[in-house]
């Protein structure tokens, strides 16, 4: 592994070390981003639930200790 390798490992380390910070410690950086890129795949054969995207949004919010219902009040100034 040669320097510059090393270097965007190092910094891509650095970002996702942010963006987990910021998931765990902005509840408005975590709201906008699980809006802007959560991405639920649906099974082939059940198609796609509110309760599904429901779930796997507290379950996002409970993985970054996030409150749910902060991001329910995010929802309504969109």
């Amino acid at each position: 592994m040669d320097v510059d390798e090393r270097q965007m490992e190092r910094e891509n380390s650095l970002k996702d070390q942010s963006h987990e910070m910021k998931m765990r410690n902005d509840s408005e950086y975590f709201c906008e981003f699980v809006l802007e890129n959560l991405y639920i795949t649906p099974d082939k054969t059940k198609g796609l639930f509110l309760f599904d995207i429901v779930d796997t949004i507290r379950k996002e919010c409970l993985k970054y200790d996030q409150d749910f219902s902060e991001f329910l009040d995010y929802l309504k100034g969109v």
